[in-house]
C-alpha cells in the first residue's frame, strides 16, 4: 500500500490502549475479557456496523466509544490494554482509517471507480473484506494508531492484558463528552489527538500537566467532576484490588 496515503511502518512498542463500553459488560469482561459484538447488533446503525469479529481499541477516543455502546443511556467504563501483551499479528488497522487514507488519492480513486465501490460506507465495507481476503492491512495497524488513535483486535482481547478501569457515572460522562467531542478522522486526530489523550489520562487520574490544553484555548474539566470517575486496578488473576 506504499505510495497510496499508506505505507507500513517499522515495529515499534506498543503504547497503552483503551476500549470503551457500558458499564453493563463490566463483569463479563472481567471474566471473558473483551469479545467482538460477533452476532449481537451494532451500534453504528447510523454509519457502517462495526467489523463483529474485531474488538476497537485506541488510544484517543474511548470516552467517545463507551457512549456510542451504552447508547448515553448509562454508566460506562473505560478499559486500558496493556499494548505490549497483545498478541501483535493479530492487531489489525482501523478499516474507517484505510477509508480516511485513501479517500482523496487519485490512484485509490480509480481504482474504486472501476471496481464500482462508491461512497465512504462502500469503501469501509470494500477495506474490510480485503483486510482479510488480500492480507491488506498487515503492518499497519500502528500506522493506523499514530495517525488516527485507532486500530482493530482479531477476536479476544484476553482479561490478562487488562490493567485498569475507569467507571464513570452517566451524568460525568455527558459532562465530560462536552470537554471532548470528537470527530474521529485522520484530520481531527492530527489537531486536537493530543487534547483527547490527556483527557483519558485526567479520567484515570494520571494527572498528567495541563498547562498545554489552557494555552491552547481549550478548557480543563474541574477536579469535582474528575473526582466521581472510580479507577480499578486489576490483579493479573483477574480481581480488582
Amino acid at each position: 500500500m506504499a505510495g497510496h496515503g499508506m505505507s507500513q511502518t517499522p515495529q515499534r512498542p506498543l503504547p497503552l490502549l483503551y476500549h470503551g463500553t457500558s458499564a453493563a459488560c463490566l463483569d463479563a469482561i472481567l471474566r471473558e475479557g473483551i469479545r467482538p459484538r460477533g452476532d449481537d447488533p451494532g451500534n453504528w446503525k447510523h454509519t457502517v456496523t462495526s467489523n463483529p469479529r474485531c474488538v476497537y481499541l485506541t488510544t484517543t477516543y474511548p470516552l467517545y466509544f463507551a457512549q456510542m455502546a451504552g447508547e448515553g443511556y448509562g454508566d460506562v467504563a473505560i478499559f486500558e490494554v496493556d499494548g505490549a501483551r497483545l498478541q501483535r499479528n493479530r492487531l489489525l488497522p482501523d478499516e474507517d482509517f484505510l477509508q480516511d487514507a485513501t479517500k482523496d488519492d487519485p490512484k485509490w480513486q480509480a481504482r474504486f471507480e472501476i471496481w464500482g465501490v462508491k461512497g465512504m460506507k462502500a469503501r469501509v465495507m470494500w477495506f474490510r473484506r480485503e483486510i482479510y481476503a488480500r492480507n491488506l492491512g498487515k503492518g499497519l495497524a500502528l500506522q493506523s494508531l499514530e495517525r488516527m488513535g485507532t486500530c482493530c483486535h482479531d477476536g479476544n482481547v484476553s482479561r490478562e492484558t487488562l490493567t485498569r478501569i475507569a467507571l464513570i457515572p452517566k451524568d460525568v460522562s455527558i459532562a465530560l463528552i462536552a470537554y471532548y467531542d470528537p470527530l474521529v478522522c485522520i484530520m481531527n486526530y492530527h489537531t486536537v489527538g493530543w487534547l483527547h489523550q490527556r483527557g483519558v489520562a485526567l479520567m484515570f487520574g494520571d494527572d498528567p500537566d495541563t498547562s498545554d490544553i489552557t494555552q491552547a484555548g481549550w478548557h480543563v474539566p474541574p477536579k469535582e467532576l474528575l473526582d466521581q470517575i472510580t479507577v480499578r486496578t486489576l490483579r493479573t488473576e483477574g480481581e480488582a484490588k
